[in-house]
């Protein structure tokens, strides 16, 4: 396909646009272009009409391709560069914070279930509380800790509260308010985390000290050949395969481990 299109961008006279069918798909194809003429990405049609480039690439949801006189411009399909492919699309939100160890709704806390208060530790939730302060009544949520002790917590300040994830709630151990217990034990983990922050570091250094015969990568055998899957690559399935090419095409030995839940792709990556 790069020949061909090479072969157009030589003979063709006006400007000439790429229309990709999803962004994973235009980063597969400007790697295509490694070393020779690449395409410059553009935002959408309308800011390459408005621009002079002579060859560009955007995301548009155009089947087919076409030639527009005035002005000049050539408008080319990866259906017309590399064959009809059935379109998968899915769509994963990435959050920043792991979203079972969230509390988001107070529907999802089960009184005495254990939970997590991240300046006080653990504790057991009792329900619900309306207390009257300065004169305005509130909504509290009920905490309970070791010796009977007791903390409310509003409900505005719901994010200060997450799920325990021990392996049994039921004797989730509770922590004794302004013990410094907690504290101690966040400390001591955070010293752990140190610990194993410093092994991993010495076993990147000597991997990293390996070194062994790049892979070579001929990109037109290698696109033909992922034009046998039929389904369109998720976001996440690019970027692990394009990590594992950069892997593959580097001088130190590759140490990736692909995970993924049950059918979302890796046998295809």
């Amino acid at each position: 396909p790069i020949k061909l299109i090479n072969n157009f961008l030589n003979e063709f006279k006006g400007r000439v646009l790429i229309a990709a069918e999803t962004k994973g798909r235009l980063e597969t194809i400007k790697e295509l272009f490694k070393k020779k003429t690449i395409p410059k990405e553009m935002e959408d049609w309308n800011s390459f009409l408005q621009s002079d480039i002579k060859f560009a690439i955007a995301v548009m949801a155009i089947e087919n391709g076409l030639i527009i006189k005035k002005p000049n411009i050539a408008v080319i399909t990866e259906a017309q560069l590399f064959g009809e492919r059935a379109m998968q699309r899915r769509l994963r939100k990435r959050q920043r914070l792991d979203a079972d160890a969230i509390v988001r709704n107070l529907t999802e806390l089960r009184m005495g279930s254990p939970v997590v208060h991240e300046e006080h530790g653990v504790g057991r939730y009792c329900g619900l509380i309306t207390i009257e302060v300065d004169g305005i009544l509130g909504e509290f949520i009920h905490l309970e800790y070791a010796d009977k002790d007791k903390l409310y917590v509003p409900v505005s300040a719901l994010d200060l509260i997450s799920r325990y994830t021990g392996v049994d709630p039921d004797k989730a151990p509770l922590y004794r308010l302004g013990s410094g217990q907690w504290q101690r034990a966040k400390r001591k983990a955070t010293e752990k985390v140190y610990d194993v922050a410093a092994e991993l570091l010495e076993l990147h250094a000597r991997r990293a000290a390996k070194k062994r015969e790049p892979y070579r990568l001929d990109q037109d055998e290698y696109y033909s050949f992922i034009q046998n899957f039929p389904f369109e690559e998720t976001p996440g399935q690019q970027e692990t395969i394009n990590s594992m090419i950069d892997d593959l095409l580097s001088d130190q030995p590759m140490d990736r481990l692909v995970c993924g839940d049950a059918g979302f792709g890796k046998t295809e990556v």
